[in-house]
């Protein structure tokens, strides 16, 4: 391996070698050469392969290059193939732009073509543009398509949403539209969702509601339409539980209806248990455990840690904690093996 420096020490150049001393493939590439600016940021990655010729990579580029405006906010990228000539990414954009307001708030982004005219996103829009309080909080963002249009953003399941915010900046609700201007359910199945809070930020309840005029009203498939968490004065989340559109307990997705969090002095997770709509214990479908229990040396560090991906959608929110491996309980309250990948 050979590396470049300029004369700021910025890495300009990595490049992988064989045992023959010809570049060889490490990764995705088997060199890669960048160049700055005067502020030092990055504005031009190239890829070469093997026989230091442009490589076109997964991502669908051989190089790419940014402008900064004076404030170092990413105002432009472009995309490049192996010829040098602009071309689309895996995105199906060649060029994004970006734009921000006074306070240095994202408020548009456009995507263009190998031919520098509006392009759809794989997601199914060509620009957005977004709305923000006095207080620097995000309360609207709109998509459109190649025309101007409104158009339905694949990943938010709407062509605009807007936002409701407290006197503290927690968002309070959220409302989702069509291109018609009229309620939509979004990508997650609601058309409205709102939050709770109580003294403090971030406590209090979350509850997902699907009201509006949408004839496809639904819940989210597990039927969960409330959740409920209870944090500690340090923050920390302590409990977690799901709730029907009528109130009702109920068993989401993971296999069920409420988990618990405990925390040492140090706030290290101690144990995580799980139960269902009785308040038994269950088992959580993806570590196959009933509650899992974990300990730590002098240092703070996790004994038989390896760190686990977090969980997803609204249950992230309590995963978040550091989420680690443990010993493994059923619901018996006997030691069992954790179910791989869990």
């Amino acid at each position: 391996k050979t590396a470049r420096y300029d004369r700021q020490g910025q890495l300009v150049e990595e490049a992988f070698y064989g045992k023959d001393g010809k570049l060889a493939m490490k990764g995705e590439w088997a060199k890669w050469t960048g160049a700055y600016d005067d502020r030092g940021k990055r504005i031009e990655s190239a890829f070469f392969g093997p026989g230091n010729t442009p490589l076109v990579l997964a991502d669908g580029y051989a190089r790419f290059t940014k402008s900064f405006d004076e404030r170092g906010k990413e105002t432009e990228t472009r995309y490049f193939g192996r010829g040098g000539e602009l071309a689309p990414e895996r995105d199906g954009v060649a060029i994004s732009r970006r734009t921000y307001d006074d306070w240095g708030n994202e408020v548009a982004r456009a995507f263009f073509g190998a031919d520098g005219k509006p392009t759809l996103h794989t997601q199914g829009i060509a620009s957005w543009r977004s709305t923000f309080d006095p207080y620097g909080n995000e309360i609207e963002r709109a998509y459109f398509g190649k025309n101007g249009e409104p158009a339905v953003s694949k990943g938010e399941g709407c062509a605009r949403w807007v936002a409701e915010v407290d006197a503290h900046g927690n968002e309070i609700a959220s409302s989702y539209f069509g291109v018609d201007g009229r309620p939509v359910l979004n990508a997650a199945g609601f058309a409205r969702v709102t939050a709770k809070y109580e003294e403090r930020d971030y406590r209090g309840f979350f509850a997902v509601t699907t009201d509006g005029d949408d004839p496809g009203e639904r819940e989210r498939k597990d039927s969960v339409a409330l959740w409920k968490t209870k944090l500690e004065p340090s923050g920390k989340i302590t409990e977690l539980a799901f709730f029907g559109k009528d109130g009702e307990p109920v068993v989401q997705r993971g296999g069920y209806a409420r988990v618990t969090m405990k925390y040492d002095p140090n706030g290290n997770l101690v144990e995580r248990a799980y139960f269902d709509v009785a308040g038994a214990p269950a088992r959580d479908k993806k570590s196959g455990c009933a509650s899992l229990r974990f300990k730590y040396d002098d240092e703070g560090q996790a004994k038989q840690a390896k760190q686990a991906k977090q969980g997803n959608e609204r249950e992230a929110e309590a995963d978040a904690i550091g989420e680690r491996d443990g010993r493994c309980f059923d619901v018996d309250a006997k030691e069992r093996k954790r179910r791989a990948g869990g």
